[in-house]
């Protein structure tokens, strides 16, 4: 038999172990059995808690990526591991929106970038970055960190 709690509260969050003899108790054969249970409201009771005492706010991502002229998907996501090796934190957006709809949807949610890849980009190995807050785009080599780090500057790295 186990139980689990956090040394703040008195109660267990969960809980379980080995029942062989109950399903013999209720009129079943012999079986071996294990289980446990989860007090869900207990630890809902101790997030709250928790999270009103120390528990940080994840910021949201700054920058959208979004494919265009049936991008693949393959190369979207290729694009997105090396920003995120990078440092960055990259929303990708899956919901095939036109472009000006992505755009609103990065504006409405915060987005400083957003990194646009066409089938051309894609062709070249390169991306395109535009700055929604002073409305610039450049197009710039996958490959080039150095540049797409000075480019993305006014973004928090996580």
């Amino acid at each position: 038999i186990f139980e689990q709690s956090v040394p703040d509260i008195e109660i267990a969050l969960n809980g379980g172990g080995r029942y062989d003899n109950l399903i013999e108790l209720f009129g079943g054969k012999p079986t071996p059995a294990v289980g446990c249970a989860i007090g869900i409201t207990r630890i809902m009771q101790y997030v709250l808690k928790k999270k009103a005492e120390e528990i940080p706010t994840p910021s949201r991502p700054r920058i959208l990526l979004t494919g265009v002229a049936d991008v693949s998907k393959k190369y979207l996501m290729k694009v997105a591991r090396v920003l995120r090796g990078m440092g960055f934190g990259i929303e990708v957006e899956i919901l095939s929106r036109k472009l000006p709809s992505a755009i609103e949807y990065a504006l409405k949610n915060g987005m400083r970038f957003m990194i646009i890849v066409g089938k051309r980009e894609e062709a070249e190995e390169k991306i395109s970055i535009r700055d929604l807050e002073l409305r610039r785009q450049i197009e710039l080599p996958l490959s080039d960190e150095e540049k797409i780090m000075e480019a993305l500057a006014g973004v928090e790295r996580i």
